[in-house]
């Protein structure tokens, strides 16, 4: 409420005749001012692939531009555009040229008459001369810039080319962002790999520190297992033992919790999720486990044999031997299977009852038999 009060009086003075019209004040700068920190820099400055902290890429690199053709080519047109712009500021100061000769002349007897002797001489030569042209119109000048500016386009062309190979190079350097065991190469080195209209696979890595255990339980289960501190954010047990089929030199434990949103309707159960630590790589993706989940404590449940249970269209029965020794088809509830081997019975019989754990298909509903009671 204060703030619309606040707002009401602000209109209502702004309305008032008689005030001046306030020009908003602008508070843009007269100029931009670039920061120097984001100012592209050449490659020889700008040692970019250092920040990923690979050694191996480091190496890559500095080999390939120590001996990449183009390259090497590349530093040479730079060596030869700076010799032609040295040769063209040469314009700029006299030019002298030595020159020196030798000659030898004989004379023939006949030349000096008929009783004369022939005469050999030598002759020698030595000149220096000096040229200087006065760059009236600019052209030795002219001549200089344009080379000038063919050695700094030679330079532009090396980092341009640094560029592209120190790139194209990085572009090939695959990295995992994960540590794991690889799978083999699925492309070989000298293969070409064209990832543009699809993703190419090159191997895989398993990252086998922490595993998933999933599994799944009835949905009535489900609220007699987390109580009322359970979730998705915290969990449910912590530390279950796990057990294999075929015993690990470890001991594993796993923290459950619940994922599953929603009952699947074709099951009726709720996917749980555990996480676990593999030790010394001991565990592989695919491996089966089982987790035994305590639902509840039940200190007078009453267990049979698992074995000796039967099932027809009414459900589960089990043979029980009345105290006449008679065989009493005796229909039951059953309940969690405990240990692999016994049943939970929640309704059929009661604790110290017989029933037949062997020759389940000779016997029929009042046979008289013989027990022999086993513990």
């Amino acid at each position: 409420m204060t703030a619309l009060l606040t707002a009401s009086c602000l209109a209502s003075a702004a309305a008032t005749p008689g005030d001046a019209p306030v020009a908003p004040v602008d508070s843009l700068p007269a100029a931009w001012q670039l920061d120097t920190r984001y100012f592209q820099t050449t490659p020889s400055d700008d040692r970019w692939w250092d920040t990923f902290n690979d050694p191996v890429l480091t190496a890559l690199i500095r080999r390939a531009v120590e001996n990449n053709y183009d390259v090497l080519a590349a530093q040479k047109r730079i060596e030869a555009a700076r010799q032609t712009w040295r040769a063209a500021k040469g314009g700029y100061y006299p030019t002298l040229g030595v020159s020196a000769g030798w000659s030898r002349d004989r004379t023939p007897e006949t030349a000096t008459g008929p009783h004369g002797q022939s005469e050999t001489m030598s002759y020698f030569s030595l000149g220096l001369t000096m040229n200087w042209e006065i760059d009236v119109f600019g052209r030795v000048a002219a001549q200089a810039k344009a080379d000038k500016a063919s050695w700094q386009a030679s330079v532009a062309d090396y980092d341009a080319t640094l560029v592209s190979l120190c790139s194209n190079l990085a572009k090939c350097t695959v990295r995992a962002p994960i540590s794991g065991y690889i799978t083999l190469n699925e492309i070989s080195a000298g293969n070409y790999v064209n990832g543009e209209a699809a993703p190419q696979k090159l191997a895989t890595i398993y990252d086998n520190s922490l595993f998933d255990a999933r599994f799944s339980i009835e949905d009535d289960r489900y609220r007699s297992l987390i109580g009322d501190g359970g979730g998705t954010s915290e969990a449910v047990y912590r530390d279950m033992p796990l057990i294999f089929s075929t015993p690990m030199p470890h001991a594993y434990t796993a923290d459950l919790y619940y994922i599953s949103p929603a009952v699947d309707s074709s099951t009726g159960s709720l996917l749980l999720s555990g996480t676990v630590r593999n030790i010394d790589n001991e565990l592989k993706d695919g491996m089966y486990v089982k987790v035994s989940l305590p639902c509840g404590i039940e200190p007078h449940a009453v267990l049979v044999k698992d074995a000796a249970l039967s099932t027809d269209q009414l459900g589960k029965y089990l043979y029980v031997v009345n105290d006449s020794d008679k065989v009493v088809y005796t229909p039951v509830t059953v309940g969690e299977l405990y240990h692999d081997s016994l049943r939970v019975i929640e309704k059929g019989i009661r604790p110290g009852d017989r029933y037949v754990t062997l020759a389940l298909l000779t016997v029929r509903n009042g046979m008289k038999v013989r027990p022999v009671v086993r513990q």
